[in-house]
């Protein structure tokens, strides 16, 4: 008899989803010029609270199309955390800008916001926040600094979909918010993306660099080159309806944190990130525990596979990444919480598919692991 398997993410996807879908369909709305694009981009903006939003095909064309609309000179330094996806990396180094990592704060997993502060200088150009594992930064001391500095900020909202800062939604702050809708996301079209901002000119930037730059006068006319990251229609049509279940999602989201925080939370060996930390309530994107040492949490993950149960990592230090010698950078920080993190960390499986009862069944087995270990 085959055994029960745990993916890390299980995604919901209701009746209400696949009607819209093949409501669409049906309609031959399939592309990425779609009224239901228009629609997905109108909702989730006004959910946000911002006056345009921008539909593309994920998180990184979010964040490379971002970058791109602040017209940042090479050699520009832009401050961003050390413990971060690739992704926030990528269009640094594929603008020839100067990345200055910041290491995370040891108890809540976020960019420390004082070292960011204290990193700011003449050269500082942009800084990209980035809210960890469904907890926001302390926005308000980089707010302040950026305002007075003429300092752009990107914040990168992918991992904190519904998470409230000083009771304003994340994504709310800064120039330019980026969203991903992967399909392990709060809110998930598959794959896609989502780019706000209250900017006229950075809106309309950000339309023409997701759709080849067409000129809209003389449509295979082009004056800079641009790449195709539109959102497909029957992506945009999931995106609807799930938005209208976001607190039901964000429920589910913090009552599997619970069950597993009420079986787990007795064994000093291992630390969850804050459930709450400043102005700002965790939304568990993931349930990440971090354990004392490497050894430990390699030996938990092997045992956890092999009852079915997949786990993952958590991110490795950007700043540390093989890739930087092809760009000539060799950061001059450390980050040794940063890599503490991937070190000790792994995340457990969640998503708003997953019945309590199966997270019960799987904070069982880990306990088990942990009685026994």
């Amino acid at each position: 008899m085959k055994s029960t398997f745990y993916p890390v993410n299980k995604p919901k996807i209701s009746y209400q989803d696949i009607f819209k879908l093949a409501k669409t369909a049906r309609k031959q709305y399939v592309s990425g010029d779609g009224l239901v694009v228009e629609e997905f981009e109108e909702d989730f903006s006004n959910y946000i609270g911002r006056k345009y939003g921008i539909a593309v095909s994920n998180g990184t064309a979010a964040l490379q199309i971002a970058f791109e609309c602040l017209e940042l000179k090479k050699g520009d330094e832009v401050i961003l955390p050390s413990f971060a996806i690739i992704s926030c990396l990528a269009p640094i180094l594929k603008l020839g800008l100067k990345p200055i990592f910041i290491d995370s704060d040891s108890k809540n997993w976020n960019m420390n916001v004082l070292d960011a502060v204290n990193a700011i200088n003449i050269k500082t150009k942009a800084i990209l926040i980035v809210h960890t594992y469904g907890l926001c930064v302390n926005l308000k001391p980089l707010l302040e600094v950026c305002e007075s500095k003429g300092i752009f900020i990107i914040e990168d909202a992918a991992e904190v979909h519904g998470a409230r800062y000083d009771d304003k939604l994340a994504g709310s702050f800064g120039d330019i918010s980026t969203f991903s809708f992967y399909a392990n996301k709060i809110v998930t079209t598959g794959e896609g993306g989502m780019i706000l901002t209250d900017n006229k000119k950075i809106a309309a930037k950000a339309r023409s660099l997701r759709n080849l730059a067409f000129n809209p006068e003389k449509r295979f006319y082009h004056t800079e080159l641009a790449g195709n990251f539109r959102l497909s229609s029957l992506q945009a049509a999931l995106g609807v309806t799930q938005i209208t279940n976001i607190e039901n999602f964000l429920k589910k989201r913090k009552e599997i944190f619970h069950m597993y925080y009420t079986k787990l939370s007795k064994y000093t060996n291992l630390q969850f990130q804050p459930e709450k930390d400043f102005l700002t309530e965790n939304v568990y994107w993931v349930v990440g525990i971090k354990f004392l040492n490497k050894k430990i949490r390699n030996e938990i993950a092997k045992r956890l596979t092999a009852n079915g149960v997949q786990t993952r990592p958590f991110f490795y230090p950007l700043d540390k990444q093989p890739l930087l010698s092809q760009y000539g950078i060799k950061p001059k920080t450390k980050s040794p919480n940063s890599l503490e993190l991937y070190n000790c960390g792994l995340y457990l499986p969640t998503g708003n598919g997953y019945a309590l009862r199966e997270i019960d069944k799987i904070s069982n087995i880990l306990e088990n692991i942990l009685e026994h270990n």
